[in-house]
């Protein structure tokens, strides 16, 4: 196996003049802490990133999702979260860029509870491929996007619709682990309620199960 790994490492060097980092990759949902194996890791992806993800509803965590892997660096030491009808999703990443380091343990920035004049519809579903907004809420502190979010995680469907920071717009969407996978698309509007509905037909996919959060994010 190490000769295999080598192999692809110096084919990868060749390929892109450029070193081949290898990186622990791993995933727990109990703690923020895992072990597994050293994989080289694409020719793209420079730096090996922890991901935590967490689930709140009400003031109960509800789910946790921890998570080692390579990654690109323009997903590194970025924070973002989404506020729904019930609950909160918040995702953190570190990085570090020498074979089979260990990143940061990933924290989360202290909420901010005032409102910051944007509304948007809300709504949650399991098992399916889109919900049905039944209320709005105000979005608070950088929680400044309304998104549209439809996760599948290892074949459990998530659709949820919210209010997102920024970065959870632009984050990591497509993670496979050994016989975990994750699959979004994500739409976001600036806060018009009218833009939300006419693209609501437009989503097919998505990020966060209930029990197993978004890593949107990983960076969704």
């Amino acid at each position: 196996m190490l000769h295999l790994v080598t192999l692809i490492c110096i084919l990868s060097g060749v390929l892109t003049s450029g070193y081949c980092l290898s990186c622990i990759q791993c995933m727990s949902n109990k703690s923020t802490q895992c072990s597994g194996p050293s994989v080289p890791c694409p020719s793209d992806e420079h730096s090996c990133l922890s991901a935590y993800g967490l689930t709140t509803m009400g003031n109960k965590e509800v789910g946790k999702a921890f998570i080692r892997m390579c990654q690109n660096r323009t997903f590194c030491n970025q924070f973002g979260s989404i506020g729904f009808s019930i609950g909160r999703i918040k995702s953190s990443t570190t990085c570090c860029s020498t074979d089979n380091c260990t990143p940061p343990i990933p924290t989360f920035q202290n909420e901010v509870h005032q409102k910051n004049g944007v509304t948007c519809q809300t709504c949650i579903s399991t098992n399916t491929n889109s919900c049905v907004p039944m209320e709005t809420m105000a979005c608070t502190g950088s929680e400044n996007k309304c998104i549209t979010q439809i996760t599948d995680v290892s074949g459990s469907k998530t659709a949820l619709r919210g209010c997102s920071t920024e970065l959870i717009c632009d984050g990591i969407q497509n993670i496979e682990l050994g016989n975990f996978t994750y699959s979004a698309q994500v739409s976001c509007t600036d806060g018009d309620t009218r833009l939300q509905l006419s693209i609501l037909t437009l989503i097919f996919s998505g990020f966060i199960n209930v029990n197993i959060p978004n890593l949107s994010l990983l960076y969704t």
